[in-house]
């Protein structure tokens, strides 16, 4: 279904449609130029066009099929966590990616936020567009979605100065051998398989904190905070510490009974772009999760 959206009058239709959408001018016009403004029935206009008076124009879903959200292979359920005029907090299932990545995804999680008309940040990767930061494909739990420029701009900046705080859950093998501990080890690409990141001498800097809250006879559950955001850091740091996540398929180890990865996105604590508020947002343990910490033996989630 088309957006409408509400123009002042006065000036350019491209500027118009800046101060609607929060969106740069060069956006602007391309949505004006590819015939996704419709104004008065018609989807052919100028960008520097001037409007008489307040019009409502709508904008049109892309036209193009490859533009389109592509059929997923599965259902994909996404529960809206926070959401107001500038973002939302959503959390994601493990399976679905956050955009294409090497390979090509039945569905994406950006396919997904289109197919509902969820209007987003115009990022230079048109595939990535309103994605602030990512989880990987086989984790769950919260991401943040900026609906426009500004705000992804706000946030992309309170992640670049570790000013968003982070919280994960993770199933490991193994008992720690103390409550907590904090795990220190630079993080860089595997020169034999990029896919792949481990500890490496000239790598970047990496901070992980867990602390144990969980245990049953061969696993323990442990909370995660990175103080860093390192590709692949969490799933690296605890294989690297003797504790792999469970149901990981690259750095992890296995489990009988474990369909999944046993790591999710718990919680998020950030900076609102617009007010300035401290917002928190939390993802519960999805089913799948608990599942599996029920196969495992974990007390008190049956």
């Amino acid at each position: 279904m088309p957006r409408t959206v509400s123009l002042q009058g006065g000036e350019r239709l491209d500027k118009e449609l800046c101060q609607a959408l929060g969106i740069s001018r060069e956006a602007a016009k391309r949505l004006i130029l590819s015939g996704r403004i419709r104004i008065g029935g018609s989807t052919k206009h100028h960008p520097a066009r001037r409007l008489g008076g307040r019009t409502d124009a709508e904008i049109l879903p892309p036209p193009s099929p490859a533009d389109q959200p592509r059929a997923p292979a599965r259902t994909f359920q996404i529960e809206v966590l926070y959401e107001d005029h500038d973002l939302l907090a959503i959390s994601k299932p493990a399976g679905l990616a956050v955009h294409p990545g090497a390979g090509r995804e039945p569905v994406t999680l950006v396919d997904l936020l289109r197919s509902k008309n969820v209007p987003l940040a115009d990022l230079s990767d048109s595939s990535r567009a309103g994605l602030v930061h990512r989880l990987d494909k086989e984790t769950s739990g919260i991401l943040l979605i900026a609906k426009h420029n500004a705000a992804a701009e706000h946030l992309m900046l309170q992640f670049a100065e570790r000013k968003i705080l982070k919280e994960y859950r993770a199933a490991v093998r193994g008992r720690l051998p103390r409550q907590k501990m904090t795990i220190v080890g630079a993080i860089g690409r595997s020169p034999t398989d990029r896919r792949k990141f481990g500890i490496r001498h000239g790598g970047r800097d990496a901070v992980t904190e867990i602390e144990a809250i969980g245990v049953c006879p061969t696993a323990t559950l442990v909370k995660v905070v990175p103080k860093t955001g390192r590709t692949h850091q969490i799933r690296v740091h605890l294989r690297h510490a003797g504790f792999p996540i469970l149901g990981d398929p690259v750095y992890g180890a296995r489990a009988e009974g474990v369909e999944r990865m046993l790591l999710h996105a718990y919680r998020i604590v950030f900076t609102h772009p617009a007010t300035g508020a401290r917002i928190q947002a939390i993802a519960p343990l999805p089913k799948d999760f608990v599942l599996g910490l029920i196969r495992l033996g974990f007390p008190g989630f049956d």
